[in-house]
């Protein structure tokens, strides 16, 4: 089976999109790796932990694959490196260039942020994937999320959504449909 691409165009706060994507999908029992630069994995990381204390999502290292006991069950990755369970089969990609190994990756999805630089990297990426074979589709984050252009993060947006979350959960939408 060939993995799928989406990038997800059109986003303001690529962490703030990613943090939400992830919920959803944690929420619905997704288990996914997140790859990138350190400095914005560190901060998905503190902000999976602390954006909003009651609603944490399960997430570890990458690195501390197989030196912990448990994590196998976590649902999300952060980081490159060997995991100790089975390749998560989603994979999004928070950095400037494409995945090396796709193999074990049924979903890969791609955040391109508004800013010139992250939209140019996007284009190239795209082309990137062409190159390899593979016909990524595009999603503006309008289309992906029906919260629409409500991805700036805070507490209005968690007051908004929260309903909805609960009723995508029992309907066990795709957390980004």
């Amino acid at each position: 089976m060939a993995t799928v691409v989406e990038f997800r165009t059109g986003v303001d706060d690529k962490l703030a999109y990613a943090v939400r994507w992830l919920r959803l999908a944690a929420a619905r029992g997704a288990r996914a790796r997140v790859i990138g630069p350190s400095e914005l994995l560190q901060a998905l990381d503190r902000a999976l932990w602390v954006d909003d204390p009651g609603d944490f999502v399960p997430h570890a290292w990458a690195r501390q694959a197989g030196r912990t006991p448990g994590l196998e069950r976590t649902p999300l990755w952060l980081g490159d490196g060997a995991l100790a369970a089975p390749e998560p089969g989603l994979l999004l990609n928070l950095g400037a260039e494409i995945p090396a190994e796709l193999g074990p990756y049924e979903r890969v999805i791609e955040i391109v942020a508004t800013d010139p630089a992250d939209a140019q990297e996007g284009r190239r990426r795209w082309k990137a994937y062409g190159e390899r074979g593979l016909a990524p589709t595009p999603r503006t984050k309008d289309a992906a999320h029906p919260s629409g252009g409500a991805f700036q993060g805070g507490f209005a947006l968690r007051q908004r959504t929260a309903g909805r979350h609960a009723a995508d959960q029992r309907r066990g939408r795709d957390p980004d449909e």
